[in-house]
């Protein structure tokens, strides 16, 4: 994946590689964040979740994405101001009964119950996660109770959640700014609109 990324002469910033094609970075110049292989626990074991994530990224703002499941074959796309879809067909967010959220780390409480929901999900994979929430599969994720959201899992999805209608925010409230910082937590909620996300903040 760096190796084909590299041809465009963009900087990458990589879970794996860290930062590729530039010996420093001013986040005001384009980006890309690079994960290729999200939900590498699931791979290993082979649970059919997960996806390689592109974003391209300017002074915080996700242009464009795409995310590619690789046990599935469904492929999702934005770019900034042109919609999102999936295999080609267009995408919307919708309200449904199923909440999305991150696996728990060892050793922590219990998941709780998120009023409103029906049911709770957990795939491994927060790429493909926030990829159903755009196409309406899934409400929302939430993603506060864990520190486990990197900038290479949110930056793809986030130009396409929102591209589909839907919204991500932080525990404040505001639309995350994005950093080419591998290692940095980001904690969010995505959701099929504002109104579900901010009911979500409340929570916490």
């Amino acid at each position: 994946a760096v190796r084909v990324l590299g041809e465009l002469a963009v900087p990458i910033v990589s879970e794996e590689a860290g930062l590729v094609g530039a010996a420093s970075l001013d986040p005001a110049q384009p980006w890309i964040s690079l994960d290729p292989l999200d939900g590498s626990r699931n791979f290993v074991n082979g649970y059919p979740v997960y996806a390689t994530s592109m974003g391209l990224v300017q002074s915080g703002e996700p242009l464009a994405g795409f995310i590619a499941d690789l046990a599935s074959g469904y492929r999702w796309e934005a770019a900034a101001g042109a919609g999102a879809t999936r295999d080609g067909r267009g995408i919307r967010t919708r309200r449904s009964a199923l909440v999305a959220v991150p696996s728990p780390l060892t050793g922590a409480t219990p998941l709780r119950q998120l009023p409103g929901f029906a049911r709770v999900r957990i795939s491994g994979s927060t790429a493909s996660d926030l990829c159903h929430v755009a196409e309406g599969s899934i409400a929302a994720f939430f993603a506060l109770d864990r520190p486990v959201v990197h900038v290479h899992d949110l930056a793809a999805a986030m130009v396409i959640v929102e591209e589909a209608g839907g919204c991500v925010v932080d525990r404040s409230g505001a639309r995350p700014v994005l950093v080419p910082d591998a290692a940095l937590y980001l904690d969010i909620v995505a959701a099929c609109d504002r109104e579900s996300a901010l009911a979500l903040i409340a929570l916490v």
